[in-house]
């Protein structure tokens, strides 16, 4: 039997398995870059529009809580700010999500995505 490879095309946390289908390799803890909270543990696990993500001016590898986030980015996210994957419909492994999350998934759009109102997440105290 053959080990999972790993191809260059691949993003750091996608692996291929012995079938061909991507799987996710997770860490056990995933830390926001700023507030060193464990986004898992805090049911923030998702995944954002790129142009979101870089908005925020991050590097393609590392994690950030939503309110995080949203301080770097100027506005809360709303509903059109993530993408269709199943991290982001709270199914399986990624059923546990936080109240801020289930709140920004319902949120409508203000424009497009990227576009909102500017300030910091009202409800994101830095830790």
């Amino acid at each position: 039997m053959t080990a999972p490879t790993t191809s260059p095309a691949l993003k750091p946390w996608a692996r291929r398995s012995i079938n061909g289908q991507l799987k996710l390799v997770l860490a056990k803890v995933q830390r926001c870059k700023d507030c060193q909270a464990d986004v898992r543990q805090l049911g923030e696990w998702y995944m954002v529009h790129d142009n979101v993500w870089a908005q925020a001016g991050t590097c393609q590898r590392g994690y950030l809580c939503i309110g995080c986030l949203e301080t770097r980015i100027g506005r809360q996210l709303n509903a059109a700010d993530f993408t269709d994957v199943p991290v982001n419909r709270g199914s399986g492994q990624w059923s546990r999500r936080s109240a801020r999350f289930i709140d920004r998934l319902a949120r409508p759009p203000a424009g497009n995505p990227g576009e909102g109102q500017p300030g910091q997440s009202p409800d994101h105290a830095p830790r």
